[in-house]
């Protein structure tokens, strides 16, 4: 990234977030460029930090409600994984997108903003 720009760097790694043939691709070409419009040193430190720190310990601190989405189709951050880190948070809620795959938030954002208003309502 740091050698061939952010746009080069959001093509190759997209399919983390976006799993290919799960979607529409236009919805992943309007996400590929809206993404290589982030700043080469947001990107930059924000995956130097991600790479150093591990914020599971304090999870459990976390005392409002939390709302933790996956992907029914995900290859990444399996159902499993996110119960593990819902299970950590006193009043998290996980909640499995159907259909959707990758990071759900980026995938299915219609559906993540449906369930996250229905959560805030709930929580209200």
């Amino acid at each position: 990234m740091q050698e061939q720009g952010v746009e080069a760097w959001v093509r190759q790694t997209a399919d983390r977030r976006i799993e290919p043939g799960k979607g529409d691709p236009r919805h992943s070409e309007w996400y590929a460029q809206q993404m290589s419009q982030t700043a080469q040193h947001v990107v930059m430190e924000t995956l130097a930090y991600l790479a150093s720190v591990d914020l599971t310990p304090i999870l459990p601190q976390i005392t409002a409600p939390a709302l933790v989405l996956v992907g029914e189709h995900s290859a990444m951050n399996t159902s499993d994984r996110t119960r593990s880190l819902a299970e950590l948070l006193p009043k998290g809620r996980l909640v499995e997108v159907a259909g959707a795959s990758g990071y759900v938030q980026h995938s299915a954002p219609e559906q993540c903003v449906a369930i996250w208003r229905e959560f805030v309502k709930a929580a209200a």
